[in-house]
C-alpha cells in the first residue's frame, strides 16, 4: 500500500467533511425551526425521521452498489443529488405557509440520494489504507461526525440570530460543489478495485446477512449498535428542545458546539495514536462512561452543567465507534465489505428509526406533563433534576443513559466480542 495512497484517502475524508458542515446546519437549523413553530419535539422527530428513513432504508442497495460499481463515482453522485432535497425544502420555506408535508418530502429525498455516500466511503478505506492504519483513518473519519455537531450548530445558530434558514439552506447546497470535485479528483488518482461478480439484489442483501450473522461477535456487535443508536437518537430529539426550555436558539447552538468539540479531542488522540490492543475492553468502557455522562446532561438544567458533560460524552464516542468498526472490518473479506457494511447499516441504524418515530411522541405526552409545575412528580423528583417544559426531556435523557451504560456491562461478558479481536490480532500480524 503506498504512501501517496492515504493521501488521495485525506483528499476524499475532506470532501466528506465539507458535506457534513452543511449538512448538519441544515439538520440544526430545521430542528430549531421547527420546534419554534409547533413547540413540539415530535415535530421536530418527524422530520428527523423523513430525512434519515428513505437512506437507511436505501443503505443495502447502496452497499451492493458499492461492491460493483467505483466508489468515488457513486459518492460523488451522491452528495450532488442529494442537493435536490435541499432545493426542494428551500422553495417550500418561501411561501407563506410551509407545510410539514412539503419540508418532510425535501428531506426524504436528500435522504435517498446521501444513502449512496457511506457505505462507498466505509469500504473506500479499505481500498485505500493498510492494516495497521486503519484505527488512524476510522478515528480521522470520526471527525466527520464533528462537522455536523460542532462547526455545524454553532455556525447555524450565528446566522439565525442574524439571518433565515434559507440562507443556511443555500449554504448547504454550495458545499455539494466541493464534495463532489474532491471525489472526482480522487478518483483521477486511484486503480479502481475488482468488483465482485453481479448476482441478483436480493441474493447479495442475503449474502450480506450472512456474512454478519455467521459470526456471534459480529452479530451481536450490530445488535448493540441497534440499541445504541436508539439511545442516541433519544439524545438527538430531545437534547435541543431541553435546552430550548431555559435558553434561546443561539445558546442551543454554542452548548451543542462546545460539547461536541469532546469529539474532535477524542477523534484527534485516534488519529495520533492508534489503538493496538485491548479494544474489547475500550469498547465496553467507553460505552459505560457514555451512558452516565448522557445521565449527567439530562439531571440539570444549567448550560455550564450540560457542556460539562456533554463535551465528555462527545469525547467517548470516537472511542466506541472506532472500536466497533476495527473488530468488524478486520474479520469481512474486503471484496464484501460494501454489502456487508450496507447490511450492517440498516440494522444497527434501525434503532435511530424508532426513536425518531416514538420517543419525541412519549416525550411530549407522558415524560413532559410529569415535571411541569403542577405534574406528578414536580414535588419530589422536581426538587432534585428541577421543574419546567424541559424537565421531561431531561428525565428521559437519564434513563436512556443509565441503559447504555447496563447494555455496555453486558458487553463485557461476552466471550465471543473477545475473539473477534483475537482474530483480528491474527490478521494485522
Amino acid at each position: 500500500m503506498k504512501h501517496s495512497d492515504f493521501k488521495i484517502y485525506l483528499l476524499i475524508w475532506l470532501g466528506t467533511f465539507i458535506s457534513e458542515i452543511g449538512t448538519g446546519m441544515t439538520s440544526f437549523a430545521l430542528g430549531i425551526y421547527i420546534y419554534q413553530l409547533t413547540g413540539q419535539a415530535a415535530s421536530s422527530a418527524l422530520i428527523t425521521l423523513c430525512a434519515f428513513l428513505p437512506g437507511l432504508l436505501m443503505t443495502p442497495l447502496a452497499g451492493i452498489l458499492a461492491d460493483r460499481y467505483d466508489r468515488r463515482i457513486l459518492m460523488a453522485l451522491g452528495d450532488g443529488l442529494s442537493g435536490l432535497g435541499v432545493l426542494w425544502i428551500y422553495f417550500s420555506l418561501q411561501t407563506s405557509q410551509p407545510y410539514l408535508l412539503n419540508i418532510s418530502l425535501g428531506a426524504a429525498i436528500s435522504s435517498v440520494f446521501s444513502a449512496l455516500v457511506n457505505p462507498a466511503f466505509r469500504a473506500t478505506i479499505s481500498d485505500l489504507v493498510p492494516e495497521d492504519q486503519i484505527s488512524k483513518a476510522t478515528g480521522l473519519s470520526q471527525i466527520n461526525g464533528i462537522a455536523r455537531y460542532l462547526i455545524s450548530p454553532s455556525l447555524a445558530g450565528l446566522i439565525l440570530a442574524q439571518g433565515t434558514i434559507g440562507q443556511i439552506l443555500l449554504i448547504d447546497f454550495s458545499t455539494i460543489f466541493v464534495t463532489v470535485i474532491c471525489n472526482l479528483i480522487a478518483r483521477r488518482h486511484i486503480k479502481s478495485p475488482g468488483k465482485s461478480t453481479p448476482h441478483p439484489f436480493w441474493s447479495e442483501f442475503i449474502r450480506g446477512f450472512q456474512i454478519i450473522h455467521e459470526k456471534r461477535g459480529i452479530w451481536l456487535l450490530v445488535l448493540l449498535g441497534t440499541a445504541f443508536s436508539f439511545f442516541l437518537g433519544t439524545v438527538e430529539i430531545l437534547l435541543s428542545p431541553m435546552i430550548l426550555g431555559f435558553a434561546s436558539s443561539q445558546e442551543v447552538g454554542w452548548t451543542i458546539a462546545i460539547s461536541s468539540s469532546g469529539m474532535l479531542l477524542g477523534g484527534l488522540i485516534l488519529g495520533i495514536f492508534s489503538i493496538k490492543r485491548h479494544f474489547h475492553l475500550i469498547l465496553s468502557l467507553s460505552l459505560g462512561l457514555l451512558g452516565i455522562f448522557m445521565a449527567g446532561m439530562g439531571s440539570k438544567e444549567n448550560l455550564v452543567w450540560i457542556c460539562f458533560f456533554g463535551f465528555l460524552l462527545f469525547m467517548s464516542l470516537p472511542f466506541a465507534n472506532t472500536t466497533i468498526d476495527y473488530l468488524i472490518r478486520l474479520n469481512i473479506y474486503k471484496g464484501e465489505q460494501g454489502k456487508a457494511w450496507g447490511t450492517i447499516g440498516i440494522i444497527s441504524q434501525f434503532g435511530y428509526v424508532i426513536a425518531y418515530a416514538s420517543m419525541g411522541w412519549v416525550a411530549d405526552s407522558f415524560f413532559k406533563p410529569l415535571l411541569l409545575p403542577k405534574g406528578a412528580l414536580a414535588t419530589w423528583l422536581g426538587s432534585i433534576i428541577g421543574i419546567g417544559s424541559g424537565r421531561g426531556y431531561g428525565l428521559l435523557l437519564i434513563l436512556a443513559g443509565f441503559c447504555i451504560s447496563i447494555s455496555a456491562l453486558f458487553l463485557y461478558r461476552q466471550p465471543a466480542i473477545k475473539e473477534l479481536e483475537y482474530v483480528s490480532k491474527i490478521n494485522t500480524e
